[in-house]
């Protein structure tokens, strides 16, 4: 009898283990601060993948196709941007107002990699791609398009993408007010099977269409691209990386080493009263900076607009737009934004780090919330900040 009671109880104790470590895995995932899980789990197919084919978006070559990044099932904290060229998808997390991002996980591949539990919730904390951040509002992820991936009845490479992030809501002092677990939301978002809440989508990648003669002709080693533009010169399609800096009449400039070479660039100073909304001011970005900040050979390349978003709120940010010129492309950008002058004798000072993006593209919007600013602004006078924007090209 004592047998039959001590094998009963240890029955009952297989199935309540069970399923407390399915619960544990989801919330380790949505509350892991100081942890990281650096394995993927392959898990049997549930889903009908037909099914998520029918639910795909379709854009051209290079185009985004937006998320919503959505908080505690209801609450719109951002927006999640994917699009692709042809070897990489790019990924982009972006919160607004006074929401940050503390840690994001990501899910790209096939469906049956899907890393998710046997009732199906999802296993966030086995996302193969994740980071850990320091309350940003700002974050890119590129993954390498896998030529292994199959392709659908119609041709087109589709595969699930799962984007999950937990954010915190601050007030005016960086206090936290608010903790949410969010995840990207579009049209035809698809709900995990399981009692836990949260969307994974089909998303076809764009086909790039290419002409091979072109092609063959931008390969020659004289980098002529077929159509008489040297693509060894600025903005003409080459592998060479220019350094590209927007220039303010108040300026320093600094030198840096890259690329196995010395290079120069500018920091500025700004007037915050002389930015607020709606207000704006328009910079252009310059490359061939030559030694000591020389401009003779200057090349403008594009424009940066800086405008003061929010000044009578408790959560102003600033906000900069560039835009290139259309045959040149942002391959990354740097920008340090802050109340402390970021130069010393000519030099970056120790104390200053940069917020850095992998980009490819001809348009980019950058948001830092003053909040998050380094330094303290000086009391009574005029506030002035300082920008570093050095954009890869």
């Amino acid at each position: 009898m004592r047998i039959k009671s001590l094998l009963f109880f240890l029955w009952i104790w297989v199935i309540v283990s069970c399923n407390q470590s399915e619960e544990e895995i989801y919330l380790q995932s949505v509350d892991q601060y100081g942890k990281s899980i650096n394995q993927t789990t392959s898990t049997s197919d549930k889903f009908d993948q037909n099914n998520a084919v029918e639910n795909s978006e379709i854009k051209d070559c290079g185009d985004p196709v937006v998320y919503e990044l959505i908080a505690g099932q209801n609450i719109d904290v951002g927006e999640i941007t994917v699009t692709n060229d042809d070897t990489k998808i790019y990924i982009t997390y972006e919160t607004s107002g006074d929401w940050w991002l503390t840690e994001t996980h990501l899910f790209v591949g096939e469906k049956s990699d899907l890393p998710v539990t046997q009732s199906g919730n999802p296993k966030i904390g086995h996302f193969p791609y994740h980071g850990e951040h320091g309350h940003v509002q700002s974050v890119q992820f590129t993954v390498d398009i896998n030529n292994n991936w199959s392709a659908n009845h119609n041709g087109e490479l589709c595969i699930i993408i799962s984007m999950h992030a937990s954010v915190v809501s601050k007030n005016s002092e960086g206090i936290i007010k608010q903790s949410e677990t969010a995840f990207g939301k579009g049209e035809l978002a698809i709900e995990f099977n399981g009692s836990r809440w949260g969307w994974y989508h089909n998303f076809c990648l764009n086909t790039c269409d290419y002409n091979d003669e072109n092609e063959s002709n931008s390969s020659s080693e004289n980098g002529n691209d077929g159509s008489g533009h040297n693509t060894n010169e600025p903005g003409g399609g080459g592998d060479l990386t220019h350094f590209g800096f927007i220039k303010n009449d108040i300026k320093d400039c600094f030198s840096f080493q890259e690329l196995n070479q010395l290079n120069w660039g500018w920091a500025n100073q700004f007037d915050y009263n002389s930015l607020i909304d709606p207000q704006s001011q328009e910079y252009p970005i310059y490359i061939q900076i030559e030694d000591n900040c020389s401009e003779n050979s200057l090349i403008e390349v594009g424009k940066v607009s800086l405008t003061i978003l929010g000044s009578n709120t408790e959560y102003p940010e600033l906000e900069m737009k560039y835009t290139l010129m259309t045959n040149y492309k942002m391959k990354g950008l740097e920008v340090y934004v802050g109340w402390i002058n970021p130069i010393s004798n000519g030099a970056l000072t120790n104390s200053i780090t940069f917020q850095k993006m992998s980009l490819d593209t001809n348009s980019y919007s950058f948001k830092k919330g003053i909040i998050d600013w380094p330094g303290i602004r000086t009391e009574g006078e005029a506030p002035k900040f300082y920008v570093i924007s050095k954009v890869s090209i």
